[in-house]
């Protein structure tokens, strides 16, 4: 870390009150900058009958709060995590009239573009963490691709003796689900952590469904025609059918141990505890097949930058930009299909070295191109903001990189 701050400026954050958040976008900001002041919206509750009356009074608080700051001291961007439900075209007209340089991170572009079209027009500036729509969004605000990064991690948090052969992190799917049954008849001590491994039932069974409701009517309404024209009519239908199916399927007893959700304090410690850890970027759709409308598709998530960051070998199920990010074979392992799964995992199961070369590289890579300092950096070099030298170039991809089907 820099003995002075990266950034000499005042940021303002908007944010929801996650954990993932805290740990990455607002603690970042609170390290790298002269000042950060943050600001919790809620988040979860915006699908109840009394979410208007909520959303109106956090949005009267936040306007009230980011005023008192910026008469306090001048506050040089407003970087924000938000939505269309919280932060209505209002809103963003009277934040707006505060001369404030505002940025918006997306960071659920194959799912959720679409609910920032309404404020975007407001912002100096867009940033999208995946490739896909972000031509569609580039028509209504200026973008930049900024995918996800990862937090330093400290060394102590990488020294942990293996106790797991194979670790996954990530939520339950049934296609998860075939490939880690496959990988445990192939090796030992397979663990699995993350939400639903360990509940019984389905998931659909347990929603909201007034929630649904209420989210759809308000797709409907304010986005249904964008929608179409990007997506097209299969495109709105094909992911939420495969979801609901895949969600339907019975679950049957698994040949690996699974345990709960991980806080974002254990998991350096837990993730190092594993001589592998696998990414299952995909969720539905059958792996290793030819993906449509949207549903198997395979992209960078936050778990891509984070394995590696904490010196643990990462073997990924590869991804159109992965690439950029990373050298297969030398920084992180990479694989397509389960029978190639198997065999890279037995390989490097069986060659600690080759295993602890990849691993060191890997962390390496990410601290010295891939952490949210360099992130950050991208975003003030393209508002033309003070921004102290950095050791390592920002990292930069262009956006014009095709995303295949696989």
């Amino acid at each position: 870390m820099h003995l002075e701050p990266r950034f000499p400026l005042h940021v303002a954050c908007l944010l929801p009150d996650h954990s993932w958040v805290r740990r990455h976008l607002s603690t970042s900001w609170q390290q790298l900058a002269t000042e950060c002041s943050v600001f919790h919206y809620p988040w979860e509750s915006w699908q109840s009958r009394s979410w208007p009356s909520t959303r109106d009074d956090a949005g009267r608080q936040f306007e009230s709060w980011l005023r008192r700051k910026h008469g306090e001291s001048p506050v040089h961007l407003l970087f924000c995590y938000v939505l269309d439900d919280f932060f209505t075209p209002e809103l963003a007209n009277r934040i707006r009239r505060l001369n404030i340089p505002m940025v918006n991170y997306q960071v659920d572009m194959p799912h959720q573009w679409y609910r920032v079209l309404r404020s975007a027009p407001y912002f100096d500036l867009i940033c999208c963490s995946h490739l896909e729509y972000m031509e569609r969004l580039s028509c209504v605000a200026p973008t930049l691709f900024v995918p996800m990064a990862a937090s330093p991690v400290p060394p102590r948090s990488c020294d942990v003796d293996p106790v797991a052969d194979v670790v996954f992190v990530g939520s339950y799917s049934p296609e998860r689900a075939r490939v880690l049954h496959a990988v445990a008849e192939a090796v030992e001590r397979v663990v699995v952590y993350g939400g639903g491994w360990q509940t019984v039932g389905t998931a659909n069974s347990r929603r909201n469904w007034a929630g649904r409701i209420a989210k759809a009517w308000n797709d409907t309404k304010y986005y249904l025609w964008p929608r179409l024209q990007a997506e097209g009519v299969s495109g709105l239908t094909r992911t939420k059918y495969t979801a609901w199916r895949d969600g339907r399927r019975s679950r049957v007893p698994q040949p690996f141990s699974t345990k709960g959700l991980l806080t974002d304090d254990e998991f350096a410690v837990t993730i190092a505890g594993a001589k592998i850890a696998l990414g299952i970027g995909q969720r539905y759709g059958q792996i290793g097949t030819k993906t449509q409308y949207g549903v198997g598709h395979v992209r960078n998530v936050l778990r891509d930058f984070e394995v590696p960051a904490c010196g643990v070998f990462y073997l990924a199920q590869r991804y159109p930009e992965q690439p950029a990010y990373f050298v297969e074979g030398r920084e992180i392992e990479a694989w397509s299909t389960v029978p190639e799964l198997i065999t890279k995992l037995k390989h490097y199961l069986e060659n600690s070295d080759d295993r602890r070369r990849v691993a060191a590289a890997g962390r390496h890579r990410v601290l010295s191109s891939h952490t949210w300092e360099h992130r950050y950096a991208q975003i003030v070099t393209r508002l033309a903001l003070p921004c102290l030298p950095c050791k390592s170039e920002p990292y930069a991809l262009q956006t014009t990189t095709p995303l295949d089907s696989r």
